[in-house]
């Protein structure tokens, strides 16, 4: 029998790996052929299959996280680890088209090698056994105590429980949010806001070249600026916006802010200088409308309420439109009109709400679709491809350093006033997906005060440390209903935790 064995280690370096190599001569032994599959790295033991392993984060000398220079380049490999790597994919398929396995034997493989390989070998109907070695994966803890009695709060991979109980160091941001195999911490009291700045309530977020974060939000001050530890670096746009929705920033560092309530798309430099404005700010297209998306009867010219503009690799201009039209529009990057599409409607290439859009490296378009609760996903053209019907509400949609596809889920607590008949209500949450359409991981709970969970998820950005913001419009959301405290927050912070 060929046993595929995996590890993230080659060589010994703990108890992990001298039972890996003792197993190892265990099934030798009796007769077995194992095919070991793990990272590069100058200290492994010799094999005649370590072409198939992966590389190294860092330049193979490394044997723990903490010797690993944290250079960008390093950190975007180790963040991307933790939630999907091509590499790793793409070498265990060259090893199972070239190696008959029977039976794949797993020990450590999160953070270094990721989860992608499991779906590979899985779908060759080969046999999977993962040695439980440590108990992080079902509590965060690891002891299944709390307050001194048993708890199994966490075992089905939810870690709000902990973040809610504190069973981590008795601290809120030493507690993990687990997110599929990405482990996050929630950063409390971010960002810091004791200089009585209020943003009443977040529409988006953007993140510079300088890793400066803009919070796009509906206070006096509406683009309020921060440093990744939350603190105010200054403010602008003020007496400029009627209502914010979402924000984006090119590689040039100009931001692009959509304003909902006056109709506009206008381009900035990064201290404020107004540089171009797309529609007539305050005049709306014909749709049909008289209330909202529910009675747009037609697709209309640029703009009727907007809510997010991006950039495709050779700067043109794509805008989702929105809450009283049913298009998204494709401009030249000084802004003129090439092409739009979409009309109201539940089939392919028509909105209920087109809510926001990005485009990934391939070029694919994602459009969140929000009020039919999927995204659509277009080439550049507008030509539809296909449909995720498996998110609720979706917000925003994000493409993150590696490829993944974050979505703000509005789930059904807030906006409800808008939300489509459902038999099957969702949470508010994030996701996280690949760009095959598969799920990484979902967090979020119904105990919308709970650090971590959300109650109107809307914009979303992660910086180059791979740390995750996301903002809430949370007055808008409860529109009057009283369900949400004073002092609600507004925007959270999650760090990953390598």
């Amino acid at each position: 029998m060929n046993i595929l064995l995996v590890n993230y280690r080659y060589f010994v370096s703990g108890g992990v790996e001298r039972y890996m190599f003792n197993i190892s001569d265990v099934f030798r032994n009796k007769g077995h052929n194992v095919i070991p599959y793990s990272v590069r790295n100058d200290l492994n033991n010799s094999s005649d299959y370590d072409k198939y392993f992966i590389s190294p984060v860092g330049d193979g000398k490394q044997v723990y996280y903490h010797e690993i220079p944290k250079s960008p380049r390093n950190l975007v490999k180790l963040i991307g680890r933790n939630f999907y790597s091509f590499e790793a994919k793409r070498n265990i398929s060259q090893l199972l088209d070239e190696n008959k396995i029977d039976v794949a034997y797993i020990l450590a493989y999160l953070r270094w090698i990721s989860p992608s390989i499991l779906g590979e070998i899985s779908q060759r109907g080969i046999p999977i056994v993962v040695r439980l070695s440590d108990y992080h994966l079902l509590c965060s803890q690891v002891q299944f105590f709390r307050d001194g009695k048993p708890c199994e709060l966490c075992k089905n991979g939810n870690f709000l429980h902990a973040i809610k109980y504190r069973c981590v160091q008795n601290s809120v941001p030493e507690t993990l949010i687990d997110a599929g195999d990405i482990k996050l911490r929630h950063v409390p009291d971010w960002p810091d806001l004791s200089g009585h700045l209020d943003l009443v309530e977040v529409a988006g977020v953007a993140i510079d070249s300088k890793d400066r974060v803009f919070v796009f939000n509906r206070g006096d001050h509406p683009m309020a600026i921060f440093d990744p530890d939350g603190a105010q670096l200054g403010t602008w746009g003020e007496d400029v916006f009627t209502r914010p929705h979402n924000v984006f920033i090119g590689p040039d560092d100009s931001v692009y802010a959509v304003d909902v309530g006056d109709h506009s798309v206008r381009k900035f430099t990064a201290d404020g200088q107004l540089l171009m404005t797309i529609g007539t700010p305050g005049t709306p297209s014909d749709t049909g409308t008289t209330t909202d998306y529910r009675t747009v009867t037609h697709g209309g010219d640029p703009f009727h309420q907007p809510t997010k503009a991006v950039l495709n690799a050779a700067g043109e201009i794509f805008v989702s439109d929105g809450y009283l039209n049913a298009r998204v529009h494709h401009f030249s990057a000084d802004g003129t009109l090439i092409k739009s599409w979409g009309e109201p409607g539940a089939g392919p290439g028509n909105f209920n709400l087109c809510h926001a859009v990005a485009i990934d490296a391939a070029g694919t378009m994602y459009v969140c679709d929000r009020e039919n609760s999927r995204l659509q996903l277009f080439d550049q053209s507008g030509t539809f491809r296909e449909e995720w019907t498996d998110v609720s509400r979706p917000c925003d949609v994000y493409i993150g350093p590696t490829g993944l596809i974050y979505i703000a889920e509005l789930g059904h607590k807030a906006g409800l006033s808008l939300a489509m008949p459902t038999d099957n209500p969702g949470v508010p949450s994030m996701s996280i997906w690949t760009a095959r359409h598969e799920l990484v991981g979902r967090w979020g709970t119904d105990d919308i005060l709970a650090p971590g969970s959300f109650f109107a998820p809307h914009g979303i950005a992660i910086d180059s440390a791979g740390s995750i913001y996301v903002g809430e419009v949370t007055v808008s959301g409860d529109a009057g209903r009283g369900g949400i405290p004073a002092g609600y927050r507004t925007i959270q912070k999650f760090e990953v935790v390598a």
